[in-house]
C-alpha cells in the first residue's frame, strides 16, 4: 500500500474513533485530509475514495453542512455506480449504504428544518 494511501486509511479511520467520541471538529478534519491525500495520489484505490467521501458526508451532516454533505455523497455515489459497472454486484453492499446515508441526512435535515 502506497504511503500516502496508507495515511489516508488512517486518518479515515481516525476521524470514525473522533466522531464517536463526540469530537466532530476533529472527525471532520481528519476526513478532510483523507480526501485531499486520495485526491492528490496517482493510484488511489476508487474504493477508498468512495470511502472517504461517504464519511465526509457523514461529518459535515452532524455539522449541519447539508449542501456540501450532498456533494460529497452524490460523488461518493458517482465513483461506487461506475465500480459496479465493471464488477456487477461487488460493491451492493456500499451502494446500500450511499441510500442509508442520504436517507439520513434528509432526515437529520427534515428534522431542523432546514431545506
Amino acid at each position: 500500500m502506497p504511503v500516502q494511501a496508507g495515511l489516508a486509511l488512517t486518518l479515515n479511520n481516525l476521524s470514525n474513533r473522533w466522531a464517536g467520541a463526540g469530537r466532530d471538529e476533529e472527525a471532520l478534519a481528519a476526513i478532510e485530509e483523507a480526501v485531499d491525500l486520495h485526491g492528490a495520489a496517482i493510484d488511489a484505490s476508487l474504493d477508498d475514495v468512495a470511502s472517504c467521501l461517504s464519511n465526509l458526508a457523514v461529518r459535515l451532516g452532524s455539522l449541519h453542512r447539508w449542501n456540501v454533505a450532498e456533494t460529497a455523497l452524490a460523488e461518493s455515489t458517482k465513483i461506487r455506480l461506475k465500480l459496479n459497472l465493471t464488477n456487477p454486484g461487488v460493491n451492493e453492499a456500499d451502494l446500500a449504504q450511499s441510500r442509508a446515508i442520504a436517507a439520513w441526512l434528509e432526515d437529520r435535515r427534515a428534522a431542523r428544518g432546514t431545506y
